[in-house]
This record gives structure tokens, C-alpha cells and sequence, in this order.
């Protein structure tokens, strides 16, 4: 179920990319930004239950995770998420799974 939360929430963050995107003002952050937030609103939902609060330390590969699965969905390849922690998931190909 999607709650309306933005992606880049208020707090401490350890990783200095997200608090450059989350606080920064220059022009070309603000772009990044908001293409990271529109990912984010086709992407919540299908997030293990705490992917918000982990991209704070973590934020490249919880980017990738988010990006690799909406990529893969509007292909066609229908992620399944397994569990409800960590980045993994899989795709099902000519009856193979490829996990990321």
C-alpha cells in the first residue's frame, strides 16, 4: 500500500550523496531530485520495510534497487520480491530465475 511519503525524509543521514540530493539547492540537485522522487512514486509499494530509512545510509544501492526493478517492470519481466528485508529479488526469464 502506498503512503504519499517522499522519498528524501527529514532526519540524520549518513550518506553524504542523499543529503546532497535531499538539501541541496543547485539547479541540476533539484532535477536529480525530483527524477528520484517520481521513481519513487511508481516504485512504493514494492520496497522491503525499510528501504526509506536504509537508503539514509545507503542511498546508491537502494537507487539501483528501485531503478533495476521499475526498468525491469515496464519490460515486462515482473519482479517478485522475496522477504520482506534486504535488496533481493528476481525475475523469471524462459523459465530461469536471474536474481538481483
Amino acid at each position: 500500500m502506498k503512503s504519499g511519503r517522499p522519498f528524501f525524509g527529514k532526519g540524520d543521514a549518513v550518506d553524504s550523496t542523499y543529503r546532497l540530493l535531499r538539501d541541496g539547492s543547485a539547479e541540476h540537485l533539484v532535477e536529480w531530485r525530483d527524477y528520484i522522487e517520481s521513481l519513487w512514486r511508481r516504485y512504493e509499494g514494492n520496497q522491503d520495510t525499510n528501504f526509506l530509512e536504509d537508503a539514509k545510509a545507503h542511498f546508491l544501492p537502494r537507487f539501483w534497487e528501485m531503478y533495476l526493478w521499475l526498468s525491469m517492470s515496464e519490460r515486462g519481466c515482473n519482479p517478485v520480491r522475496v522477504g520482506s528485508s534486504g535488496s533481493e529479488f528476481y525475475v523469471e526469464l524462459n523459465g530461469r530465475r536471474y536474481w538481483v
